[in-house]
C-alpha cells in the first residue's frame, strides 16, 4: 500500500494523507532506524509476520554493539505493535 501511495505522490506531486504521520520526538529518529533493522530480519509464521521479541532485540544488540535503553526498547516494541496491527489490517483487506 505504501509503495502505491508513494507512486501516487510522485505522479501527482501531492502527498496522500495516509503518508502523513506524526512527527518523531526530538532525538528519536535513531530508534526508527533500529526498528527498520530489526524489521528486516523478522520471521514469518506462514500466516503473517511474527512479533519482534526481547530475545530478538538482545541478539541484534549483541551483534551490532548497540545498547538501547529501556525507553528505546519500549519505543521499538510500540513500533512493532503498530506494524503488526497494520499488517493484520492489510491482510484482512486482501481477503
Amino acid at each position: 500500500m505504501r509503495e502505491h501511495l508513494e507512486s501516487l505522490e510522485r505522479q501527482t506531486r501531492e502527498t496522500p494523507p495516509e503518508l502523513i504521520g506524526p512527527d518523531l520526538p526530538e532525538g528519536a529518529a535513531h530508534v526508527l532506524g533500529w526498528f527498520g533493522e530489526l524489521n528486516r530480519t523478522r520471521s514469518n509464521n506462514g500466516f503473517g509476520p511474527n512479533p519482534i521479541g526481547y530475545q530478538d532485540i538482545a541478539s541484534w544488540s549483541q551483534l551490532t554493539g548497540t545498547r538501547p535503553g529501556t525507553m528505546e526498547v519500549d519505543w521499538i516494541m510500540a513500533l512493532d505493535g503498530a506494524f503488526l496491527a497494520l499488517a493484520a489490517k492489510q491482510a484482512k483487506a486482501k481477503k
